[in-house]
């Protein structure tokens, strides 16, 4: 998981999420991880 960065670094982090998807979709830590990546881009929804 990324603790800071700039919005590039959560892009990057979000793509290697999505990858890591296709090959397993039951990886429940992982959407929680990117989620967080959103959030911290400022980009979410409520």
């Amino acid at each position: 998981m990324i603790i800071s960065g700039d919005t590039s670094s959560y892009n990057l982090v979000i793509s290697d999420y999505d990858r890591a998807f296709e090959m397993n979709p039951r990886l429940a830590m992982a959407y929680n991880n990117r989620g967080f990546a959103y959030v911290k881009k400022g980009e979410y929804k409520v």
